[in-house]
Parts: structure tokens; sequence; C-alpha cells
């Protein structure tokens, strides 16, 4: 039990910094959050814990930054991203994470701006603001992508240095490449 606590924690670390990360970047959409709540739900079995690490640290920091008209699409976007973690639980690839996570940065994409359009003032509500909408945010979504190719394998590595120093675990989930 105390070992479980003990890699909760060193979890918990990273997603404070994963978090702690939207307070020192300056690029619009670059942050590991999409790359935290895949490996959340790869890291850990427990949902509670699997969807609660990343809503927790995107909420812990949206509290900073203002609450917003959007932020249903953020956290739903989290909770999908979590789920195909789940699902890759046990037999997750480097391969596999960065597929979801290019999957993970177009869902993000596409419900985000879908919410900007449909709930803020900034575009016509027809199709020719749904087009701007998107047009707008291609910018967005490379930052978004990019960040979560980098931060992905940052992560693998996390949970092979997790690995190598918990070697005695058989809990710790290795998540091969």
């Amino acid at each position: 039990m105390k070992e479980n606590v003990k890699y909760f924690l060193l979890f918990l670390v990273a997603a404070s910094v994963a978090g702690g990360f939207r307070f020192v970047s300056d690029i619009p959409n670059f942050s590991p959050m999409l790359a935290i709540a895949l490996f959340s739900g790869i890291w850990f079995s427990d949902k509670k814990l699997a969807y609660g690490i990343p809503l927790l640290a995107g909420f812990g920091t949206d509290l900073y930054f203002g609450l917003h008209e959007s932020m249903w699409a953020v956290y739903l976007s989290f909770a999908l991203l979590t789920f195909i973690g789940l699902k890759y639980n046990q037999n997750s690839t480097l391969l596999k994470s960065i597929a979801s996570i290019t999957l993970g940065s177009i869902i993000f994409f596409i419900l985000t701006n879908f919410s900007v359009w449909a709930f803020t003032p900034y575009y016509p509500k027809n199709f020719t603001g749904i087009v701007e909408c998107y047009t707008m945010a291609i910018p967005f979504y490379r930052n978004t992508l990019v960040s979560g190719l980098i931060f992905t394998p940052i992560l693998f590595s996390l949970n092979y240095f997790i690995i190598s120093i918990s070697a005695s675990r058989s809990d710790v989930k290795k998540v091969e490449i």
C-alpha cells in the first residue's frame, strides 16, 4: 500500500508540473494536458484517478486563468482521451499512444472550436462562421498536436523511470515501445 501512495504522489507531481506548465508557456495551446489525460488512462486502473488527475490539473489552472464557456469542450476532450488510455491500459505502445494523442488533438480541435463558434459572439452562426472559426484555429491545432507529440514520449520516459525505481513492484504498468 505504501508503494501505491508513492507511485500516486509521483504521478500527482507530474500532473502538477503539467498544470504548472500553463503558467510558464506563452505559446497558446502548447501544453502537456492531453498527454497527461492519455497517460492517466494508461497508468491508472482506478477510473476515479484516471479521470480525476487531468480534470483536476486543468480545472485548478482554469481557476487562475479564468473560467469560460468552452470549458465543457476542453474537459470532454480530456475525458475522451483518458477513456482511450483506459482502453489501451495494459497493452499500450508508443505508436498507439502517438496515434491516440493525434486523435485526441483532433477531438480537442473539433470540440473546442465548435464550442467557440456555438457559444460565443465571435463568429456568425452560419456555415461561413463555422468555417471561419475552424480556419482561424488551425495555428492553435498545430501547437496542440506538437505539444502532444513532444510530451507523450516524455511521459513514456517518466513511466520507464517509475518502473526502474520500482523494479520489484508488480502493479506498475510497463508501457511497451
